[in-house]
């Protein structure tokens, strides 16, 4: 099978250009595996595309221009997928739905958990259109079970599962010597915002003087806030802001005890770094939110607590700096439900929703079509 992608490579590097980039490397490094003859690539970075719902028209043709060459070299392959927003979506859709008249083989695969809060905000002729060219793809991959029942409400009948992914396999993920001191070391590692939980962390951490909990917060800062996310931090005992890093969070995560994420992100779906600390042995702390509790079962592999909750945050972190059995036996659930969230399963579920069957395998190149 001759393969397409389209979708974002970093720069910069964030949880959707991360996945790509997954997918991207597994697949040219195993073409035999998933029977792959050729792979080719067009990297998108359609910063250009500024309102929700219409163009500028001063824009149009840079945008046709970017879009002609990202899909080009699609017309030469059998199938397509593309990681995409939904924004990205409806720009592409034309050009998709000719290589679908060609009987191309199309498989798209948003990110995050926005799609039918996106379709909700549309006006009705276009959601109307926007809904019909989904289900002229084989198929529409979603990360959480809920956005994929609510999707089908819509009308969007083709939706089914991707689950995020990382790796979490392999002979680096062997079991860790684990810290022995005294007290518990937290770790938020990803877009440090409000919207993230920053400042309800912060809050429940400050709420609590007598507890022997440090926490580190790892990842670059949301562009506006910084001013008010250093000063909250800097006014925090124990608290510490370590700036963004290139450390992989197989050395990272394994030596912090409990990982955090209290967001409320509008777009939250299977989280990335909790998947990562889920693979290196740490129970995690996350909200009631989007995808997230598909990720954490409560009482299981970590603690989910109410959204933008100080006190229900606090008694959790307490909880797991209070007792250190808890955390090993929720940190070892993590590590087994990890298993299901890896790298190589998880592409080869995208690769089976467009596989026709009979291909030969061969070895794949990557030919890069930057647009």
């Amino acid at each position: 099978m001759k393969l397409h992608l389209i979708g974002p490579l970093p720069p910069p590097l964030g949880g959707a250009t991360m996945t790509f980039d997954l997918f991207r490397d597994e697949v040219v490094a195993h073409p035999d595996r998933y029977g792959l003859d050729r792979v080719t690539l067009s990297n998108i970075s359609p910063s250009f595309i500024k309102s929700d719902h219409v163009l500028p028209v001063a824009a149009v043709p840079a945008v046709v221009g970017r879009w002609v060459r990202a899909v080009t070299p699609a017309w030469r392959a059998d199938a397509v997928v593309c990681f995409v927003s939904e924004r990205w979506f409806l720009s592409l859709a034309p050009a998709l739905l000719l290589l679908r008249a060609a009987r191309k083989r199309i498989v798209i695969r948003f990110f995050g958990n926005s799609l039918v809060r996106w379709l909700e905000s549309l006006p009705g002729a276009l959601r109307a259109a926007t809904i019909w060219a989904l289900t002229r793809m084989d198929a529409v991959l979603l990360e959480s079970t809920t956005l994929i029942e609510d999707a089908r409400g819509l009308g969007v009948v083709n939706a089914s599962q991707n689950r995020n992914f990382r790796p979490t396999q392999g002979p680096e993920f062997a079991e860790w010597p684990r810290r022995a001191p005294s007290g518990c070391r937290l770790v938020f590692r990803g877009l440090v915002c409000r919207r993230k939980g920053i400042f309800e962390l912060l809050d429940a951490i400050a709420s609590m003087p007598d507890a022997d909990v440090t926490c580190d917060l790892w990842g670059p800062i949301m562009p506006g806030e910084e001013q008010e996310v250093l000063a909250a931090i800097d006014r925090t005992p124990r608290c510490t802001y370590c700036g963004p890093t290139t450390e992989s969070p197989q050395s990272l995560l394994p030596r912090y005890d409990v990982f955090v994420l209290p967001s409320f992100h509008p777009g939250e779906g299977h989280s990335g770094a909790v998947i990562e600390a889920m693979a290196v042995g740490l129970p995690a702390i996350v909200t009631n939110h989007q995808g997230l509790p598909e990720l954490v079962e409560d009482g299981r592999n970590g603690r989910v607590v109410a959204v933008r909750s100080r006190e229900s945050l606090a008694r959790a972190i307490r909880e797991l700096a209070g007792d250190a059995e808890l955390r090993r036996r929720m940190g070892a659930e993590g590590r087994r439900l990890a298993a299901d969230y890896d790298v190589a399963l998880n592409a080869e579920r995208i690769l089976e929703s467009v596989r026709v069957g009979g291909w030969a395998n061969g070895r794949a190149q990557l030919v890069r079509s930057d647009s």
